[in-house]
């Protein structure tokens, strides 16, 4: 098996358990979790500025549009299922 078939089944069952979790949060809260945690990362980037913790609140705030980006592709990925 080469690198690249290696590489594409590791991100396959990361996908796949992201998937899971995702949906399973969905149910119990009606909030998907990629959401919820998008929601928690800006608001720590937030607290971390006011706090004066400028490069460490750019570092968290970066991960808002990540996980979004996250969240596309596993929405993507359940409508080819």
């Amino acid at each position: 098996m080469d690198m690249t078939t290696q590489a594409s089944r590791m991100g396959d069952k990361a996908e796949s358990m992201i998937r899971d979790i995702d949906r399973t949060t969905e149910r119990k809260t009606g909030f998907s979790f990629l959401h919820i945690f998008t929601l928690v990362s800006i608001l720590a980037s937030l607290a971390l500025f006011v706090t004066g913790r400028k490069s460490e609140a750019i570092f968290v705030g970066l991960w808002a549009p990540t996980v979004q980006a996250l969240k596309s592709v596993v929405e993507e990925s359940r409508l080819e299922l």
